[in-house]
């Protein structure tokens, strides 16, 4: 593979990253969302308060949920298995 093709495969995939990354803003940015650490913490609620242009996602605790783990972050590959949208 030439140089001029290793970078045209680049912008590839920096565009299907991105395009990924509003995704997940549409979907998640602003939400309620419950999930489980197998921590023997249970269910746990927050809000997702963050989704950056490197697809980290930053979820806040709710009041009363924010024991031992205040806040998590995870990368946008992990989202769908550990989250679930809570209807409010």
């Amino acid at each position: 593979m030439n140089r001029k093709q290793r970078r045209g495969k680049g912008r590839r995939e920096g565009c299907v990253q991105q395009v990924a990354i509003q995704q997940a803003r549409r979907k998640w940015l602003g939400k309620t969302v419950q999930f489980d650490l197998h921590q023997g913490l249970g269910i746990q609620l927050g809000k997702v308060v963050s989704v950056s242009n490197g697809g980290d996602v930053v979820v806040e605790c709710l009041p009363g949920y924010d024991g031992v783990v205040p806040s998590l972050m995870m990368s946008l590959g992990f989202v769908d298995q550990t989250l679930m949208l809570v209807d409010k």
